[in-house]
Formats: structure tokens, C-alpha cells, sequence
């Protein structure tokens, strides 16, 4: 732009341009947040150098800034700052700035004669709106290949901060990735690692162009990997071997939390649910059959994690009890009972459980009962009524089928015996605290019934039921032996309960007995003393007393006040009880630990005298160590390289168990060397490749519930070598239709020995690669071969038989073997064939010298099928194409039945046979004919292969076998000798030459025989034929024309020279020797 000039004074000043602002920064299409940085520059062009100027005008006194979102501009534009140099930046914060895209930047420069000059900036954009995040996962569910994860937006991200995914397996701390990618997608590869099965979490942070930072996810950002099968559900409740009267219960437990378990009972599908957030299930009105299995009915828990594999099955097996029923069978109802006696009951148990007897009498209508026997296995009991006085009493069974009792009481019987009678003063049990008392009363003789009275005479008492009997000498007859007055006085006794009893014996033998209890009482007995369990012990099944019953059953043990009721009350509600022996000792069986956790067991002693002491309490800690199960190495494995160390965890109590610690050692003695401790997961990857190579070396993994610990050692071998095997070595390579694929296979290893041996059939598509592990079929699927000796050692051998019905073609058998370590071979390999189509059956030709024949048709037939047509006799040569590499033999056949016009594979008994000979050098099987016979014929050809695969008998074509060319006289008698000169036209002089046969292996002259016959062949030509014999007058044929090799087969007739031309012919045709 020319301004006008300037007048200075009387001087004129030189015309100069306004200054030029260019905006550097920001570029169009730029986004921004919360700063923008604007650079600009300014600068003139060079003046006119000719005139004169002032170059103190020729400079930019300020920059100032501004922005609008119109086009109507400077009008509507805003000040962003003023002042500025003629070159530099300015950051312009637009935090508190409108969101909008169409932001435009006007840089405006004024010089020192104030003359302004501007520019505009392209649009740019203000952007206080972060990112958000979709996030989409492939495969969704992972089995341990590699996962791609898609980052997507609704807006273009910076791709110079492209946005960084963090990925979270469980039990493993995040992996962060940087994805690639431009515009509004983006993307990553993640490996997912081992031992850490479950929900895996994506989280992203990225940044778009303004700047704005996020890590907002709108969806996806989980995904499941299943490497391995979720652990085995714990099931808490109900307990193994719990019994149950009614016909339904609750099943619960504990499983991973990404998990849905699944409940069948007694195996048939009961429901599904997935676990809470605490991993926790529950179902509900599970049922219980009384029917299944007597009773015993099985609860089995299964997971499945998102990716659908499966964990091993949660069992427990509880039993719906049905309470036995039974009858008294003997004694019945009044009858009257004497010396001994058989009772008997009925019993049914429809759990058909092992049950166990109690007999009980009761002499006072019930209230007390005197065991006769216990613990019987029998529902029968033979009872001395011998030993009881005669009165009414009561018979009682309890049948205990192990969960529940039943009862069955008789009505009133007598027993009659008729037995001397003890009467005791006082009441039968009578308490003292005193150490010595009197027990005074009289025995007495019942009158037996129409006898006379047998008298007493003896009394004696003992204490207890195992002491010897003690004679009384104190006696006082009161009535001729029939009545007996006694006292015995007892001193020194202790404090308890003293059983005494005394017995009375007539003179039959017969004996009564009486029993009185003292009770000598000193006050309540003390605490029990516990010996077993100690107080705070923890207990799990290991110390489980009786493995048929739920929960943990011990015997608790101790001392107490001798003969006094030792009660147990264990948290539950269940009670059990015991009696002191008179050595002051307890045990109580069965005492059942049910509760997981804390346990009180609260245990009072009761004397004789029902005094019952202060209780006695412990707690006892039922929990199960955690169980470790090595899954890799496996026993008598071991390991290589950089192993995989695999283990299962698992609690049945359901308690969270701590990250384990890995450790070894060299050796069976020496400290363990912690590999890793707080391992994230259930595996490890270990080097073991610096190690010391053999055996001996022990792992061992630790963990511990919080309660008990957990530990398992096993011995594994460290090999780094692979095992060998030796080349295959089969009996036979070629196989015909079905067949099985039996051989034996010889491997070889330096250390751990053999584990397994594969094989693997491949299709032969090229090169051979030993990567066949995603083929499938015959197609290179590995298959296990059977080891017949030398399992786990050095040397082994294995047989490999696989039956097979394979397509025509060539395979790859291959062989590799594993070793305990995991060390696997170089893959060793093979070829076999298998053909199951007979020979092709290709081309042939017929021929003769050097000439070869070709098909035509009947010239009588002229619309017939194509043959050859041979003169009788004649000698010919056959070659016939067949597959080189695989046929074994070949047959040619000729036959005259089945000739016609269309030829025919049936066979005759009258074909001809020749057999095909393979010439080595071409290949070509060929064989030299003779053909007789005229007439028509068939030519076929049966080939078979060295597997004996036979082709149908092929035909190759037919034979026109037809009469050689004849020689007569005049009387059409045969002329033997006459000579046929063949001879040609030779093109180039134009006149016929004799025929040069024997470029073609023939003759140009043939002769007849003693049939007057010829055989003449002729190849593509122009001929004619001169016929001679001595004494006959020469025939010379008429000029004719071969297309393609044939016989020339025509009859001619000579004529016998006679007269003197005869005469001077014969003379000179004996002189020139024709």
C-alpha cells in the first residue's frame, strides 16, 4: 500500500510500506483450555535506497491484541492486551472464556507515525470439556491370548500424549500400556499373565487437544480372563455327615467373587446364582431325599468364571435319618417269668444303619431302670430272672441307629423264682456324713408253692459289682433258718457314693439280692480338672475322633470327684455326659466341635449327693489349616528354564488366606531360600536356569489363615536338557485303505526321565513344521502314545498304534517326547504313503519299426468306432504309459467276445494275455505282439501297484485283424516267392524311386510265402507296386496315396507268360537276376 509522502519541513521524505504483523501462534484449527500462547512478528519492507528517508520512522512503536468471533472486525472485537514489543508472546488465559470454536486473533501494530496496520488469525477453538472414554475389549473373555483394547472418543486427543491404559488383573498389581493410534481411536496390546484368573479393570488417562486431561469411561473397562479353572467353592453350611430329619436345608458358602456357582443335589441341577460382593452364596429350601441312597444325598457346588471354565466340585454329603421303629416281640404283657428268659424285639430301619441295643428293668413302675445290657449288637438277650427278686417290673429297649433312638417298653410282668428276700431297714439310698455306718435287716425264705420252705443259709454284701462277696457272721435266727436277722457295719468310708449290696442263699442255691446306697457327702466336689483339651487349642479335622459324624468329634478328659456326673454343655446348645471312675478319672466321648471359630466348653462335675460343683471353662479353636496343592511341578516332575511354579489354595473353612511365600532348597536339610514372598496369584515364574542341574532339590510353599498355617513341601529336579528321540523306524511306509499305524519309538533322556511321548500325522503341504500344536485331526494334532517301559527313566519305550482311514497322499509322522521337567525333544519325523487308487491307465501306441498306428474307421462302416486295422501275423510293438513310480505289473488282454463296435471291459475265459515289461530308461511299459486271427478284437490293460491296488480292466481299443496282401495265378491258386517292390514318388524329380525302407526299420521288398501271403506297411506316401515272379508276367499297381501308416493288403493275380514273347521274357529275366 503507497501511502502519500511525507513533507518535512522543505525536504521530501521516501514512500515506504506500512509495517507487516504476522500471528505465528496459534495456528487455525488450534484447540485450547486454559491458555493460549500468542506469538506474533512485525516488520517492514525495505525502502526505496535511491531517495532519502528517516529510518528512525521506519520502526513499530506497539502491538496490541485483540479477539473476535464475528467477521465484523475491529468493531467487534475485545482487547486482550496493549503495549506489547514488536515481536514476542503472550499467554492469554481463557479459563473463565465462553466455549466456542470460532475464536479469532487480531494482532495490530502501530508504528512511529502512528499508522496501524492488522491481521487475523484463522479460527481457533476453547475447550473446557475433558475427554470421556469408551473402551471396548477383544476377545471379551481371554483364555490367555493376547486382548486388544479400543480407546474411542467423541474428540480428537493429542496424539503426541496418546492416552496411557492401565490394566488390572486381580491379585496383580496394573500394568500401564501406551496406546497408539490417531484422531478419536486408539489402541493397545495386553499379555495377560498367569495365576491371576478373573475380572480384569481398564482404566485410561489421556488428554485431547485444548489440553483437558480425564480418565472418565462411559463404557466398558472390565474384561475376564480364564487361563485357568476358578478355585473350588467352599461350602460352609451344612457340615459333611450331617443329619437331618425334615426334608428340606439351606446350603451356603464361598466362592471367587467373579464367579456363579451352581448347586446340584444328588446329581440333578438345583439352581445358580452368582456370589455378593463378599463372595458369599446362598440357597435356599434345598431339598433332602429320604428315598436316595438310603437317606444319603449329596450337595455339590460348582463355579464358573466369566469365561465359562469350570472349577472342581464342592461336595457335601449329608443324610435325611429316618428313626428306626420297633416291638416287643418277648416277653409279653403279664406274663410270669422264672429262671432264664429270652427278650426279643422287632426292629425295622429304613436307613438300614448298624443299631445298637440298651435292655433296661425297672422294678419300680419306671422311675429308676437297671441296665442289663448295653451296646448290644443283637435285638435278642438272654436274661437270668435268677438273679432278680421276684416282683413286677418293667422291660425296656432303646434301639440307637447312630443319630436318633427309639424306645419300646413292656406292660407289667412277674418274675417268679421264689428266692429268698433281703429287707433292708432304712430307705434305699441314704446320705451320711459320716465315715462309718450300720446296715441292719433280714433275710427271709419264700415259700415255694406246694413244697416246703427252703431255709437261708448265707448272707453276704459287697460293694460295688466287682468286689468278692463278704460272708456276715452275724446272724440271728429268728425262726428255724426261715427268718434271718443281720447288721454289717462298714467304717472308713469316703466321701461319695457307696453301691452296697447283699444277697441271701437258701438252701436250693438260690439266692435274693438287695442293694443300698450310702452317700457320704463332705460338701460339693470341686471343678473339674481338664487334661484334654488344653484351653485355647485349636482343633480341625485332622483330630476328628469319628469321621462318620458332622463336625470334629473328641474325647474330653480329666479328673473330678470319683463316681460323680461329669456334665459338658459346648457352645450349640449341645450337652453330653460322663461319670467320674472311682480313680477320680473322666473321659467323655463324642463331644462334637461344630462351630467354626471360637468354641466354649463349660464343664461341671455332680456328686452323689446332686451337689454340683463351680464349672470349669475353655475355649477351643475350631479351624482347618489351609490345604496346598502343588499342580506344577507335579510328583516326580521337575522343572527348566524359566518354570511355572502352580499351586492351589484352598480353605474349607472359607478363610481368607494370605499371599503365599515360595521357597527352596538343595537338598533335605539346610534353611529354604525365599524365591518370592506375597505372591499376587497362583503362579510364579522361576529361572532355574543358572541352577545346578539334578535332583534333590525341595519346594516349599507357605500361607497361613490368619489361625493356622499352611505349609506343602514337595521334591522336583531341576533339568535344562531335553530328551532325544531315536529316528522311525517303520516295517512298512505304504498303506492301502484302512489300516492301523503300529510301531514301537526308542527316546532317550539324561535326567528326569520320560514322561510322555507324543505323535503327530501331518498332510504333507511342503516343508515340514514342528508347530502343529492348533492343527486338528491328522492334520498335526498331538497325540499321546502309550509308554510300555521305562516310565520316569532314561531310557524309555513307547508303542504307538492309531488306526487310520486316510485319503491318497503323503503324511508326516512325527514323534516327540516330554521329559518330567517339561524339557520337549526335537521333533523327529517320517513319511508314509498312502494309495488306495489303483494305476492310471495313460497313453499307448502301436507300432511297427518306426512307424506308429492310428485309429480310423471301417471303410465298410464308415460312421463306426475308430480301430486298428493289422495284417494277420504280423509282428508288432506295444507302449503304454502307466503311473512309473507305483505300478507293480501290467497285463495286456485281447478279447473276441466281448468285441464291438463299443468297446467293453467284460472278460472271457478265451482272452489272449501278454504281460507289460517296464523299460527303465523311458518309463513305458511295452511288450512284441503277434496277431492272429481275423476277424475283430478288443485290446485292454490291467495294471496293479506295489500295494496291490488293481485297476478295472481298461480298454485301450479295438483290433481289426484283416488278410495279408495275396498272390493267385490265374486259377486263383496261392503263388509262393513272387516279390512286391514297393516304390515312391519323390516330389522333387518327379518320378518314382524305389522305396527307402529302411529308414523306417522295414523292407522295400516283400515276398510271399507259401501261402502265397505278404505283409506290407507303408507310411505317409505315394505309391506303387511292381509284382514279379519268374515265369509270370509283372503286375504293376496303379498309383495310390497313405495318409497315415497302414497294411496294404491287395490280391493280385499273375498271368503265366506264354508263346515266344513268354519265352524271350523268361530268358532274359533269368539273365538280368530280377
Amino acid at each position: 500500500e503507497v501511502q502519500t509522502p511525507v513533507v518535512q519541513g522543505s525536504s521530501v521524505v521516501a514512500v515506504r510500506t506500512l509495517p507487516t504483523v504476522i500471528i505465528e501462534q496459534p495456528l487455525a484449527s488450534t484447540s485450547v483450555a486454559s491458555l493460549m500462547n500468542i506469538s506474533y512478528d512485525t516488520n517492514f519492507d525495505h525502502p526505496d535506497t535511491s531517495k532519502p528517508y528517516d529510518s528512525r520512522d521506519l520502526a513499530v512503536k506497539s502491538v496490541s491484541l485483540y479477539y473476535t468471533t464475528t467477521k465484523d472486525y475491529p468493531a467487534s472485537s475485545t482487547l486482550i492486551a496493549a503495549n506489547l514489543p514488536a515481536k514476542g508472546s503472550y499467554a492469554w488465559e481463557v479459563v473463565r472464556m465462553p466455549e466456542r470454536s470460532d475464536y479469532r486473533i487480531i494482532a495490530s501494530a502501530t508504528d512511529n507515525l502512528n499508522r496501524i496496520t492488522s491481521t487475523l488469525s484463522g479460527e481457533v477453538a476453547i475447550d473446557h470439556t475433558p475427554p470421556a472414554f469408551r473402551i471396548t475389549v477383544n476377545p471379551p473373555v481371554s483364555h490367555g491370548e493376547e486382548v486388544t483394547i479400543s480407546v474411542d472418543t467423541e474428540e480428537d486427543l493429542d496424539i503426541n500424549n496418546p492416552p496411557l491404559v492401565r490394566v488390572a488383573q486381580q491379585f496383580a498389581g496394573p500394568i500401564t500400556l501406551t496406546s497408539k493410534g490417531r484422531g478419536t481411536h486408539f489402541e493397545t496390546i495386553y499379555y495377560p499373565v498367569r495365576g491371576h484368573d478373573g475380572e480384569v479393570k481398564v482404566s485410561v488417562h489421556g488428554r485431547d487437544l485444548a489440553g483437558n486431561e480425564s480418565d472418565t469411561i462411559v463404557s466398558g473397562g472390565r474384561f475376564y480372563i480364564g487361563i485357568e479353572p476358578p478355585p473350588k467353592p467352599v461350602i460352609t453350611y451344612p457340615l459333611e455327615k450331617d443329619v437331618f430329619s425334615s426334608g428340606t436345608t439351606t446350603v451356603s458358602g464361598v466362592s471367587r467373587l467373579d464367579t456363579e456357582v451352581v448347586l446340584t443335589v444328588n446329581g440333578k441341577l438345583f439352581s445358580k446364582q452368582h456370589v455378593d460382593a463378599g463372595g458369599k452364596f446362598h440357597f435356599e429350601n434345598v431339598p433332602i431325599s429320604k428315598e436316595f441312597q438310603r437317606g444319603v444325598n449329596a450337595f455339590s457346588v460348582v463355579a464358573y468364571d466369566n469365561a465359562e471354565l469350570e472349577s472342581e466340585s464342592a461336595v457335601v454329603r449329608v443324610k435325611y435319618n429316618i428313626p428306626p421303629r420297633l416291638s416287643f416281640d418277648a416277653p409279653k404283657n403279664g406274663e410270669v417269668l422264672s429262671r432264664a428268659t429270652i427278650i426279643r424285639v422287632n426292629v425295622q430301619d429304613e436307613n438300614s444303619d448298624v443299631l445298637t441295643y440298651l435292655y433296661e428293668l425297672s422294678a419300680d413302675g419306671g422311675v429308676t431302670w437297671v441296665t442289663l445290657s448295653k451296646n448290644s449288637k443283637s435285638p435278642e438277650l438272654k436274661w437270668r430272672t435268677m438273679d432278680f427278686a421276684d416282683a413286677e417290673y418293667l422291660l425296656r429297649v432303646t434301639v440307637d441307629d447312630g443319630y436318633e433312638k427309639a424306645v419300646a417298653a413292656t406292660g407289667e410282668i412277674s418274675v417268679r423264682n421264689y428266692l429268698p428276700i433281703v429287707r433292708l431297714e432304712g430307705n434305699a439310698k441314704e446320705v451320711t456324713n459320716k465315715t462309718s455306718v450300720t446296715i441292719s435287716g433280714e433275710a427271709i425264705a419264700e415259700k415255694v408253692l406246694g413244697l416246703i420252705q427252703s431255709p437261708v443259709v448265707a448272707v453276704e454284701y459287697r460293694e460295688g459289682g466287682d468286689d468278692e462277696w463278704i460272708n456276715v457272721d452275724d446272724l440271728n435266727d429268728l425262726g428255724e433258718g426261715f427268718r434271718q436277722s443281720f447288721s454289717i457295719h462298714l467304717s472308713n468310708l469316703s466321701d461319695g457314693a457307696h453301691v452296697m449290696s447283699i444277697r441271701a442263699t437258701d438252701k436250693r442255691g438260690y439266692y435274693g439280692v438287695s442293694n443300698k446306697t450310702i452317700v457320704v457327702d463332705f460338701g460339693p466336689p470341686e471343678s473339674p480338672i481338664v487334661t484334654f483339651p488344653a484351653d485355647k487349642m485349636v482343633i480341625s479335622e485332622s483330630e476328628d475322633e469319628d469321621a462318620d459324624r458332622a463336625g470334629v468329634q473328641l474325647s474330653v478328659k480329666g479328673n473330678a470327684e470319683p463316681e460323680s456326673l461329669v456334665k459338658i454343655a459346648v457352645t450349640g446348645g449341645l450337652t453330653y455326659e460322663g461319670v467320674t471312675a472311682v480313680s477320680g478319672k473322666f473321659v467323655v466321648d463324642g463331644v462334637t466341635i461344630r462351630e467354626h471359630g471360637v468354641n466354649t466348653i463349660t464343664i461341671t462335675a455332680t456328686d452323689v449327693a446332686d451337689n454340683q460343683s463351680a464349672p470349669t471353662t475353655l475355649t477351643i479353636i475350631k479351624n482347618d489349616s489351609p490345604t496346598i496343592r502343588f499342580r506344577s511341578p507335579r510328583l516326580g516332575g521337575g522343572l527348566n528354564h524359566v518354570a511355572i511354579i502352580r499351586w492351589d489354595i484352598a480353605d474349607s473353612d472359607g478363610d481368607t488366606t494370605t499371599a503365599p511365600t515360595l521357597s527352596y532348597r538343595d537338598g533335605t536339610n539346610g534353611p529354604f531360600v525365599i524365591i518370592k514372598k506375597s505372591i499376587q496369584g497362583n503362579t510364579y515364574d522361576w529361572d532355574v536356569s543358572k541352577l545346578r542341574e539334578g535332583s534333590g532339590y525341595q519346594l516349599k510353599l507357605e500361607t497361613t489363615d490368619g489361625v493356622s498355617p499352611g505349609v506343602k513341601i514337595i521334591g522336583t529336579t531341576i533339568d535344562n536338557t531335553p530328551p532325544s528321540v531315536a529316528p522311525i523306524k517303520l516295517p512298512n511306509t505304504a498303506f492301502r485303505e484302512s489300516f492301523t499305524l503300529n510301531f514301537v519309538s526308542e527316546v532317550s533322556d539324561t535326567l528326569s526321565g520320560i514322561e510322555y511321548v507324543e505323535y503327530a500325522i501331518q498332510k504333507e503341504r511342503g516343508a515340514f513344521s514342528s508347530a502343529l500344536d492348533d492343527a486338528k485331526g491328522v492334520d498335526g494334532s498331538w497325540y499321546t502314545a502309550l509308554i510300555t517301559r521305562g516310565y520316569l527313566t532314561k531310557k524309555a519305550q513307547a508303542t504307538i498304534k492309531h488306526p487310520l482311514q486316510l485319503t491318497d497322499g503323503t503324511y508326516i509322522v512325527s514323534v516327540r517326547s516330554v521329559d518330567a521337567a517339561g524339557n520337549v525333544s526335537p521333533v523327529v519325523t517320517t513319511k508314509i504313503t498312502i494309495d488306495t487308487t489303483p494305476p492310471h491307465i495313460g497313453s499307448f501306441a502301436l507300432s511297427r519299426g518306426e512307424l506308429v498306428f492310428y485309429p480310423r474307421p471301417s471303410l465298410s462302416e464308415p460312421t463306426g468306432t475308430s480301430r486298428f486295422f493289422i495284417a494277420e501275423g504280423d509282428k508288432l510293438h506295444i507302449k503304454l504309459s502307466l503311473e512309473n513310480n507305483d505300478t507293480q505289473s501290467a497285463t495286456l488282454y485281447r478279447s473276441f467276445s466281448s468285441a464291438t463296435e463299443t468297446p467293453t471291459s467284460v472278460s472271457s475265459n478265451d482272452d489272449e494275455t501278454m504281460a507289460l515289461v517296464r523299460e527303465t530308461r523311458s518309463g513305458l511299459w511295452e511288450a512284441d505282439v503277434i496277431l492272429s486271427g481275423i476277424g475283430l478284437s478288443e485290446l485292454s490293460v490291467v495294471a496293479v501297484d506295489r500295494l496291490g491296488n488293481s485297476s478295472e480292466k481298461t480298454p485301450l481299443g479295438l483290433l481289426d485283424i484283416i488278410e495279408s496282401g495275396r498272390v493267385t495265378d490265374e486259377e486263383n491258386h496261392a503263388l509262393s516267392g513272387a516279390r512286391i517292390l514297393v516304390q515312391a514318388f519323390n516330389p522333387d524329380s518327379g518320378v518314382f524311386v524305389d522305396w527307402d525302407a529302411a529308414q523306417f526299420g522295414l523292407r522295400a521288398t516283400e515276398e510271399t510265402d507259401a501261402n502265397g501271403h505278404f505283409s506290407l506297411l507303408l507310411p505317409q506316401g505315394t505309391y506303387r507296386l511292381n509284382v514279379q515272379k519268374s515265369g509270370y508276367g509283372q503286375l504293376q499297381s496303379p498309383v495310390f496315396e497313405v495318409v497315415n501308416p497302414e497294411y496294404i493288403t491287395p490280391v493280385f493275380q499273375m498271368k503265366t507268360r506264354v508263346g515266344l514273347i513268354g519265352e524271350i521274357e523268361n530268358i532274359l529275366e533269368r539273365i538280368s537276376f530280377f
